[in-house]
């Protein structure tokens, strides 16, 4: 019998440990609406989260974005060196809503590969890549806390 090396044990570690930090390999539907049923039942009216832009995208960050109800009102950049050409504004970031509906929308596209991970505190969309063939974007979503 030939042996691949992998483990019955280890892959079943690795499946927990995924499952447990809010890590998937790729997008998933029903993951996604799962995730989202959860954010609302724990979401906060008024929150604050660092957002960064990946790839392609303009943007850039850290950006320290902060919402009340469903706007943003804050848009401050969080990084070191110089804030990004073009940055972000209140006017155009995503709340945390927004985010949910990006990933929706990508995995809605048939020519677009996602990959996703959640927040395993707040079930929002903790890191997500949109890889469309030669040019890929996304965005990091984290350390979110309520404003009193």
């Amino acid at each position: 019998m030939v042996r691949s090396g992998w483990s019955r044990g280890i892959v079943i570690r690795a499946l927990t440990g995924a499952l447990i930090f809010g890590t998937l390999a790729c997008g998933d539907r029903a993951e996604l609406d799962s995730q989202r049923r959860a954010w609302e039942s724990v979401r906060p009216s008024h929150y604050h989260f660092d957002y960064t832009v990946r790839g392609f995208a303009p943007g850039g960050g850290p950006w320290r974005l902060e919402v009340k109800g469903t706007q943003v009102v804050s848009a401050t950049y969080v990084g070191s060196g110089p804030e990004p050409t073009p940055g972000v504004t209140a006017a155009f970031a995503p709340t945390i809503d927004d985010l949910f509906d990006q990933v929706a929308q990508g995995l809605d596209a048939s020519s677009v590969e996602v990959s996703v991970s959640y927040d395993p505190q707040w079930h929002h969309p903790a890191d997500a890549y949109f890889d469309a063939g030669e040019e890929g974007d996304g965005f990091r979503a984290g350390s979110l806390e309520p404003v009193e």
